[in-house]
């Protein structure tokens, strides 16, 4: 029989699981943009700067469509 904290947890668990979805397509579009940015002739530099501050490295890696790190 389920109890209220078991009720909360499965909540919980939904939220958790909505809010990685909606950060994922977050990060994709994020990426659609970088990607848009050098097509589009603009200066990696900039593009780091406008991204959060990323190193222009992570700017040719996500044009290039490379993943790193252990996610």
């Amino acid at each position: 029989m389920p109890t209220p904290l078991l009720d909360e947890i499965r909540e919980a668990t939904r939220a958790r699981e909505a809010a990685k979805q909606a950060a994922q397509a977050a990060d994709a579009v994020w990426r659609d943009k970088i990607k848009d940015a050098t097509q589009a002739g603009e200066r990696v530099f900039l593009i780091a700067k406008a991204a959060g501050d990323i190193t222009t490295s992570r700017v040719y890696q996500i044009r290039d469509g490379v993943r790193t790190g252990g996610r």
